[in-house]
């Protein structure tokens, strides 16, 4: 009876919640934030740069060299037209992610609730998918991918609840729109959609159902294409598609990853992993166990084993994918994070098997008391809220007790930015290491190619710190920013032409991290 009342009922009103929950939420608990001095995560800042270059007419990869995918630049590009000396921009874009994320939870569970159950349950995700030991500050491309995800698991869900993979076209086409978005912002993340296509593709091909077949085939690669097809047009305009080619794939398939075997970086990868989830809150450790023992090794999601069988390919390619590189970032963790959807999904089963009768009427006062337990929960697997303005004397600002004079407390990419304002000639290189947001607090464009160094030896490629030595030799920016870790001095850092060449203009010593930046 709930149900069909609800029905005749407009969904809008929970999707406006939804959304200002999203908005609210963020405000809090990413460096993005409008409540945050700046963004200080060195690869935000690298792709808010190259971003501001599009802005400027630069091109990625050619003119400046970073090698995540264009669409992240392009996302940034947007950002820097909506504020150019901060992250307000990308906050917006972060708080729109977590609104789809969160709508397609929502739309999840209504498959198996009432659309008000659904609500709220919806509103105890962000505990789980903003803790800091993953999310860090906010802004990467796992974020950015996630809101894909959950749609692919909402249609995935959807699939296994009507039992039938014959749903409109729309939806295949929308999962094409989805992998060509993720692969564009970074291509080892598309796991689960190999792993959803590979499986359809050889379930219609043992039933002989090739009609089919060939048009999610057709539907689904015109959705990558309508991804896929600007973004080469555009590098192919401003003739750069070998520079697309040579830095976004050859670059990362042949440089960035580790030297170890591929199945050997799997293998530790799992052992990274199940590190992770022993790291992680309890609340997430129980989630993701409890969710993954219940899709894979019961029957409480779905009695059809071919059902298991796809929630675990799904699984499996996104962790695959995500880590054969054999890189072992934390926040590479945070893109399995939407699974704990199985966990909701097999509660929700578990209810309905059992005859619980959910039917009490949800009112505003229930959904006051979920926001404020969500955001209690949030609060403690977060606390990035101890480094924003509403704390003036934290961390991560420099005040007249450490080595520079500033009349109230700031960044130091803000007081590094100010030194550099004061020149006629505002030229900056970020010598030796990744982008430290000096760029962005200034709202400085780098005037050469390799602005900063990428996370990778001088060994393996050596390009990048050979043509920082050549920027240092010709003089090519009036300034240029060296970090060193202690005990080392700044006279320890790069080569003999650096210190002829430039004299120290001011220096700060981060007890936090153990390293100075001159």
């Amino acid at each position: 009876m709930q149900r069909a009342k609800e029905k005749q009922k407009s969904p809008w009103y929970d999707y406006l919640i939804l959304l200002c929950f999203a908005f609210f939420t963020l405000l809090f608990f990413t460096k993005s934030s409008p409540l945050f001095y700046l963004n200080d995560w060195v690869d935000s800042n690298a792709y808010f740069t190259v971003g501001k270059g599009i802005i400027h007419g630069l091109i990625p990869y050619r003119d400046l060299f970073e090698q995540k995918g264009p669409l992240l630049y392009f996302i940034h590009a947007g950002a820097y037209l909506i504020e150019r000396k901060n992250f307000t921009g990308v906050y917006v874009f972060q708080s729109i992610g977590l609104f789809i994320s969160l709508l397609f939870a929502y739309k999840t569970f209504t498959l198996y609730t009432t659309r008000k159950i659904a609500l709220l349950m919806s509103l105890f995700l962000p505990p789980l998918l903003l803790i800091t030991l993953f999310y860090r500050t906010g802004d990467s491309a796992e974020e950015f991918s996630t809101p894909f995800i959950f749609g692919l698991l909402y249609f995935t869900f959807k699939i296994i609840h009507s039992q039938t993979f014959q749903h409109g076209l729309s939806c295949y086409l929308y999962q094409g729109i989805s992998l060509g978005a993720v692969f564009w912002m970074k291509y080892t993340l598309i796991g689960p959609w190999i792993g959803f296509f590979l499986f359809i593709c050889c379930l219609l091909l043992i039933k002989k159902e090739f009609v089919l077949l060939l048009k999610i085939t057709l539907i689904s690669l015109c959705g990558f294409s309508l991804i896929s097809i600007p973004i080469l047009f555009y590098f192919y305009y401003h003739q750069a598609i070998t520079d697309l080619i040579d830095v976004y794939f050859y670059f990362n398939i042949f440089y960035y990853p580790p030297t170890t075997h591929a199945f050997f970086s799997i293998i530790r990868s799992f052992v990274f992993t199940a590190g992770n989830i022993i790291k992680a809150p309890l609340i997430l450790k129980l989630m993701l166990i409890v969710g993954l023992f219940s899709a894979f090794c019961t029957t409480v999601i779905s009695k059809r084993l071919i059902d298991r069988l796809l929630l675990l390919t799904l699984f499996s390619f996104t962790f695959i994918t995500a880590y054969w590189g054999g890189k072992n970032y934390l926040y590479y963790f945070l893109i399995l994070l939407p699974f704990v959807i199985y966990a909701f999904i097999a509660a929700l089963k578990t209810i309905k098997k059992r005859l619980i009768n959910i039917t009490f009427e949800i009112t505003h006062r229930h959904l006051f008391i979920a926001i404020f337990v969500s955001m209690a929960l949030t609060f403690m697997n977060n606390p990035l809220i101890l480094e924003s303005k509403i704390f003036p004397n934290n961390s991560t600002l420099v005040n007249n007790k450490q080595n520079i004079s500033t009349k109230t407390p700031q960044t130091i990419q803000h007081i590094f930015a100010n030194i550099i304002k004061k020149s006629n000639n505002q030229t900056l290189l970020n010598y030796g290491f990744l982008d430290y947001g000096v760029y962005t607090a200034g709202d400085f464009l780098p005037n050469v190619r390799y602005f900063m160094k990428q996370n990778i030896s001088n060994e393996i490629y050596p390009d990048i710190m050979d043509a920082q030595n050549k920027y240092i030799k010709l003089k090519t920016t009036q300034f240029v920013i060296v970090k060193t870790k202690h005990p080392l001095k700044e006279k320890d850092v790069g080569t003999a032409l650096l210190h002829k060449n430039y004299q120290l203009v001011a220096d700060y010593s981060d007890k936090k991290t153990k390293t100075v930046h001159y």
